[in-house]
């Protein structure tokens, strides 16, 4: 009799040494990168860089000040900021440095120490000088992407050393600030919102996560399977990849589940990105596809 042998399960075999046939799922280990519960639809990370802000289109006018900031929130997600990329004006006739920094938030302003830091060289002549309708780009990378928590305020802080070269802003809008005279300034001119844009990285590469259909990136394209256990991030947890996952609930025999836009579940209809991942077989069990 032909048998499925699951990875890491032996078959049990009669006198005979004939094999009897096991359920078949085929399962393997990997590291958690978050938090995930039994029966958990899981993706694959990969250390895709996505864009969390655009700031390409705050192209109006120039920022007069040596220090500046602009604010973001980061979603439901878990995410990793990896880089900035600056819109930058202003004709240096030598070399000046760009300090990017990560602050947390207050009352809607940056307070106390950075949380990740890096330092570029802008070379001489590199921008235009004071073009601030069609700004230069700046791509600054932090040595190590910086963690940021679900649903948080952060700040975006950038100090030029140089008077001649300028971040550049928008003339309407709020989620800015300035550092003038020794305090951040979030009134008038200076709550601004500046070009910067944030990329981010959502996933650790070869990491699982929880699958999300709101997520145009790993969490919704790398779906893999199922949790075969409740795990903590950083350990070891064992995934159903194929076959039949028996740790659901509450399913409707033969309908097609996909995943939604709550991270971990799924559901008889489609989220933001449809993503098949399975045909229920009874109340607890489904069998695993990826077929789209």
């Amino acid at each position: 009799m032909k048998t499925w042998v699951a990875e890491e399960e032996l078959l049990a075999s009669d006198i005979n040494g004939n094999f009897s046939e096991v359920i078949g799922v085929y399962r393997k280990t990997f590291v958690a990168g978050e938090n995930i519960s039994v029966g958990n639809a899981v993706s694959l990370g990969t250390a895709l860089a996505c864009a969390l802000t655009n700031g390409a289109s705050r192209v109006s006018q120039v920022v007069t000040h040596d220090t500046t900031g602009d604010s973001f929130t980061t979603g439901s997600d878990t995410i990793s900021i990896a880089s900035v990329i600056l819109g930058m004006a202003g004709n240096a006739s030598g070399s000046t440095n760009c300090q990017v920094d990560i602050y947390a938030n207050s009352a809607g302003k940056p307070t106390g120490s950075s949380l990740a830091t890096k330092t570029v060289t802008i070379g001489a002549n590199q921008f235009s000088a004071y073009d601030s309708a069609a700004p230069g780009f700046l791509t600054v990378t932090l040595d190590t992407p910086y963690a940021c928590s679900a649903s948080t305020i952060y700040w975006i802080v950038v100090t030029v050393t140089n008077s001649q070269v300028y971040l550049v802003m928008n003339t309407s809008g709020t989620g800015g600030a300035e550092y003038v005279t020794g305090v951040w300034n979030t009134t008038g001119n200076n709550a601004y919102p500046k070009n910067i844009s944030v990329n981010h990285i959502n996933t650790v590469s070869g990491r699982v996560y929880k699958s999300n259909a709101t997520i145009t990136s790993d969490k919704a394209n790398n779906f893999i399977g199922f949790a075969n256990e409740t795990i903590t991030a950083g350990n070891n947890i064992i995934i159903n990849l194929d076959g039949i996952d028996s740790n659901q609930s509450s399913l409707t025999i033969g309908s097609t589940y996909y995943l939604q836009n709550t991270a971990g579940t799924i559901g008889v209809s489609a989220g933001t990105i449809s993503k098949k991942v399975g045909m229920a077989l009874s109340a607890t069990s489904l069998l695993i596809k990826n077929d789209n």
